[in-house]
Order: structure tokens, then sequence, then C-alpha cells
């Protein structure tokens, strides 16, 4: 039996749009190929406290969380690169 382990990632809601790709694309691309489960706060709630709305949550078994982590921090640094230059 896997125990299930949660995650949270700090990603700036200005990156979200971009990290999730168009129509969720890379989002859907990752928790495919991690079978980990990524949840992205709603930037627009205005229920949602401002320091909460950068706060994503991964949740699956542990080797599945840390992987989805790495290739979320990769897109992120990718995106950084590509307005870097």
């Amino acid at each position: 039996m896997q125990t299930l382990v949660q995650m949270s990632l700090e990603i700036t809601p200005m990156h979200h749009s971009s990290v999730l790709g168009r129509s969720a694309s890379q989002l859907k691309l990752i928790m495919s190929n991690t079978k980990a489960q990524i949840m992205f706060p709603d930037a627009g709630d205005p229920n949602i406290p401002m320091l909460k709305k950068s706060n994503v949550t991964i949740t699956g078994n542990i080797k599945d969380v840390y992987l989805a982590r790495q290739q979320l921090v990769v897109s992120i640094i990718f995106l950084q690169n590509q307005n870097y230059y």
C-alpha cells in the first residue's frame, strides 16, 4: 500500500498560465507522466488570501510528488530563461 503525501510549491500567480499551458496542456502532461494530482489556486478568487494565491499543491505517492515538483520547477526555469534573453 502506498502512502499519499502532499507538498506545496510556491509559484507566483503571474506564471500560472504559462506553467499550465494552453488549455492546461502542460499541467495535464505532468500529471499524466507522474500520476500526481496538482492543484493551482484560483488567482481570481477574492476569498483566497494573497499569500495563498501562489500555493500550488501536489498530492500522490512520494516518488510521483517529487517528480511532479521537479517538472514544474524545470518549466518555471525554462520560462525565466525565455524572458531573460
